[in-house]
């Protein structure tokens, strides 16, 4: 067996158009000894030239070696099992076949991975969108310190890896596979699965890989739950299972990945199996609760992606006996508490005014109270009325009611609990009034 430094696993369905563009971007690198690179070419079946198109580079390029693996329409978890099954490089990295690398990405992951062989399985790098000949940077922000060692159980815990822009460690007979089972967020368990050995993270900053970006329909499709809620459940409860400390408390690592997918789930609206008859949705949303309950209040207060009021509905959906709502002593501060933390704290709610009209003496204000605290407690709203001569000032409480529209926040969800009212009041006489 020949000894490669690296294998590139590259799944190729349908992609006669970019695969030749994709491979050439390896025969590009500046890496020391390219004879040290595998290229393992997986054709999953294509129905256009893509499998010519690969036959045809192998003849073409000495530059490295090239493997062509055929298949038949298996799906891009089983193609990439059988590219790691053939690596023999010492590190393995992946490619999808309609995108591409910076020149200097595999040198760079290479020489830190030598680096620091001992302490990671797993090394990222930047991922930049790449439409119509621009770069368009898909920014690390959270990774603070640049090129480093992250640790993922301190508090690096949210430095979360989901896609593919990776190299790790070939173990050989011992490496981990893909899950063929899951139509979505097989990458993530693959990830999770590999940093959790050591639960450190390494990361490269001055490597690129260019993801070209289409249409994402098929992807959105794809994610809806009717397709997908049992993928993306079954990865809560392999987490939960897998990833569970003798004290009860998951790992934060994993608590950041499942909390990750609620995320953008509840922004897209596709976390809840509308689609089921109610007794399968109340068992749904039952399955939903019990792995949300293992997520640390603090861990999701933490969050640094999520709003505000989704973290509260998160909260919210757990039904802990604990979370109590504190008013200071001036009953201007409301708190949300559980048994540990002051989890977040509002002074003012933001009143939006929906429609403001005068006609004639008569004064209409139509709109509604707006703040995560309401998720948690029912506001009362007074009108405050003074008399332009006698300075009588007058109090009346204004009903409120559910605001069912406002309450799809940032989602088509009902994430939040907002409030609307509405006032009609003569002020032919009246000077100066407050809500």
């Amino acid at each position: 067996m020949k000894q490669y430094d690296v294998s590139v696993i590259i799944p190729v369905y349908n992609s006669e158009k970019y695969v030749e563009n994709c491979v050439k971007s390896i025969c590009k690198q500046d890496y020391k000894d390219l004879d040290k690179i595998q290229v393992i070419l997986v054709d999953d079946g294509s129905k256009d030239n893509s499998l010519e198109i690969c036959n045809r580079l192998k003849e073409e390029i000495t530059d490295f070696d090239i493997i062509v693996i055929t298949g038949k329409n298996e799906g891009v978890s089983s193609v990439r099992n059988k590219g790691i099954k053939a690596a023999e490089g010492r590190y393995i990295m992946y490619i999808d076949s309609d995108d591409f690398l910076s020149k200097n990405t595999i040198s760079k992951l290479v020489e830190f991975f030598d680096e620091h062989y001992d302490e990671v399985d797993l090394v990222t790098y930047p991922m930049y969108y790449y439409t119509n000949k621009k770069e368009l940077v898909k920014k690390y922000k959270l990774f603070t310190r640049g090129t480093d060692i992250y640790d993922l159980e301190g508090e690096d815990y949210y430095l979360i890896q989901t896609n593919m822009n990776i190299m790790v460690k070939n173990y050989y007979e011992n490496n981990v596979l893909f899950d063929t089972t899951l139509n979505v967020h097989e990458d993530t368990k693959y990830d999770t699965e590999i940093i959790m050995k050591k639960k450190k993270l390494g990361y490269v900053e001055n490597a690129k890989y260019l993801y070209r970006r289409h249409s994402n329909q098929a992807t959105e499709i794809k994610n809806n739950p009717y397709f997908c809620f049992e993928d993306f459940m079954k990865l809560f409860e392999f987490c939960v299972k897998n990833y569970m400390k003798q004290d009860g408390h998951l790992y934060k690592y994993a608590q950041a990945i499942i909390l990750n997918i609620y995320r953008w789930r509840i922004v897209q609206d596709n976390l809840l199996p509308y689609f089921y008859e109610e007794e399968q949705y109340n068992k749904a949303i039952s399955r939903l609760k019990d792995i949300i309950k293992r997520i640390d209040n603090q861990i999701i207060i933490e969050d640094k992606l999520m709003d505000k009021y989704h973290k509260l509905y998160l909260i919210n959906l757990k039904n802990d006996t604990n979370i109590n709502i504190k008013k200071s002593y001036d009953g201007r501060i409301y708190s949300i508490n559980d048994e540990k933390n002051i989890l977040f704290s509002e002074s003012n709610v933001e009143i939006v005014v929906n429609r403001f009209k005068m006609k004639e003496d008569n004064l209409y204000i139509l709109g509604y109270l707006k703040s995560p605290i309401l998720a948690f407690i029912k506001p009362e709203l007074w009108l405050v009325c003074e008399e332009n001569n006698d300075k009588v000032i007058k109090k009346e409480k204004i009903q409120v009611s559910d605001n069912t529209l406002a309450n799809r926040y940032k989602t088509n969800m009902e994430i939040a609990k907002f409030y609307k009212f509405e006032i009609d009041i003569n002020v032919n006489k009246i000077s100066n009034i407050q809500l």
